[in-house]
Order: C-alpha cells, then structure tokens, then sequence
C-alpha cells in the first residue's frame, strides 16, 4: 500500500500508534474520525506528502489532543480540519500552525476552543 494517497479511519479503537502512516510516502488525505486509543497524533510528523488532515471526534465524545507540534512536521499542509476535539495543550497551542507556509484553508468548529 505504499502508493496509496488517501486514508480514511473511521470509528477506529484498535491502535494507538500512527507512526507507521509514515512509511505512506504518497499518502496526501488523511480522515480521522473518533480514533479512541489515540491522542498524541506525533507520528504524523514528516509525512511531507500530506496535504489535507481531517481529525473529527463525535457529539459525544471529543477526540483528545496531546498538542499540536506534529503540525510542524507537515510543510505541505493545505488544509486542516479540527471538529468535535479537546485540546490538552495551554496557550498558545496553536503557535505550530504558523509554521504552515502552504495552508490555505483551517476549519475548527465554533467554541471548541477558547481564543
């Protein structure tokens, strides 16, 4: 599967490890969708090929996030979606996102996180 560019995890409670996603060298969607086992999302980091990240929890239960440093490690991320999420980082936990010189569009569900 190592030309497959686009994945999608839905409803997932079986891992809790994302680091073999980087062996997808051509991988440029990802869809993550209430991962259970999952909050440190770091292994996502130097996937260079990723252009579109969808990380979704439920009404019901909020996708925990550990930070938002993996977020440095894809340069060529255009667009970053964060709906139904809790974020487990202080201020300014989105100081990583600056780094994305080639985002174009971010989608966070209103009142998820405090500004």
């Amino acid at each position: 599967m190592y030309n497959l560019e686009e994945l999608i995890l839905e409803y997932v409670s079986g891992f809790s490890d994302l680091s073999p996603l980087k062996k997808l060298t051509k991988l440029k969607s990802l869809h993550f969708e209430n991962l259970r086992k999952v909050k440190n999302f770091d292994g996502l980091s130097g996937i260079k090929s990723l252009r579109y990240l969808y990380i979704n929890g439920t009404l019901d239960w909020k996708q925990p996030i550990e930070n938002f440093e993996f977020l440095k490690g894809l340069p060529n991320l255009e667009v970053l979606a964060l709906i139904w999420v809790i974020n487990k980082t202080a201020y300014p936990a989105f100081e990583p996102i600056a780094t994305l010189k080639k985002l174009k569009k971010i989608n966070i569900i209103s009142n998820m996180f405090a500004t």
